[in-house]
């Protein structure tokens, strides 16, 4: 996707120059184009990007929606949940489905880190297009499979499709409260989730999306900044509950 900062009946036919911008903190990165106009008008044309973390995509960049139509993870809360699923083995050849994906840059980084397998869910039609050309241009397509629907639609969907996950991330837009439950209770009665899953709830810190849905009970809390990370996993297979301290800064 990309934003054009100048408009004209006459179109940018020549590129100019390129400025990369890179952020640093885990929201998308830019890159200035420039163009020139047959009539000589000068185009810039601002296309946004993030960056892979780490895994055998390391450093590779992918596309973003411009401005706030998705809301990227920060690249240190980020660090941070994937350092917390790699500590359980959870990660390696796992199945990885990834809920209100945006742009899929947490599926991506899953499967960079050696997931098997990546279900990336976003209705909105132009991020879940964005997922694919990421997927396209990294060649995994034949690793994910994007679901263009509702996540209280698409985990029926994965679960009668015989999709049992390893890890289940979920971020909904975190004005969005009632998603957060919708969502648990909707997979807390799913075989999507089995007994060994990890569910993973973003959402800011200030809120709390809830300890038990069903036998899915919360048992770690992880701060950082503003955000929080809940994770969830069948009660069956953890009897506490363990909140953390804030991450330093």
């Amino acid at each position: 996707m990309c934003l054009l900062r100048a408009t004209s009946r006459t179109c940018a036919t020549r590129k100019f120059h390129s400025i990369h911008l890179d952020a640093g903190n885990g929201l998308a990165a830019s890159s200035i184009l420039t163009f020139v106009a047959h009539d000589g008008t000068q185009y810039e044309r601002l296309e946004q990007s993030m960056r892979v973390i780490a895994g055998k995509f390391r450093s590779r960049n992918i596309k973003s929606l411009p401005g706030t139509e998705t809301r990227p993870t920060y690249d240190r809360l980020k660090e941070t949940l994937f350092n917390v699923l790699a500590s359980t083995g959870a990660l390696k050849d796992s199945v990885f489905v990834d809920l209100f994906a945006g742009t899929g840059a947490i599926g991506i980084e899953a499967l960079s880190r050696g997931a098997r397998q990546a279900y990336f869910v976003e209705e909105n039609k132009k991020a879940a297009n964005i997922i694919r050309d990421n997927l396209r241009t990294l060649g995994i397509e034949s690793e994910a499979e994007v679901y263009e629907r509702d996540a209280v639609i698409a985990v029926p969907q994965l679960a009668s499709n015989g999709v049992e996950a390893g890890i289940v991330f979920l971020d909904p837009p975190y004005e969005l409260k009632g998603a957060y439950e919708q969502t648990l209770r909707v997979l807390a009665k799913s075989v999507l989730v089995g007994a060994r899953t990890i569910v993973v709830a973003e959402h800011e810190k200030r809120f709390d999306p809830g300890e038990w849905f069903g036998d899915l009970k919360r048992y770690r809390v992880l701060k950082q900044g503003e955000s929080a990370l809940s994770i969830y996993r069948r009660a069956s297979n953890e009897t506490s509950t363990k909140a953390e301290p804030d991450i330093p800064q």
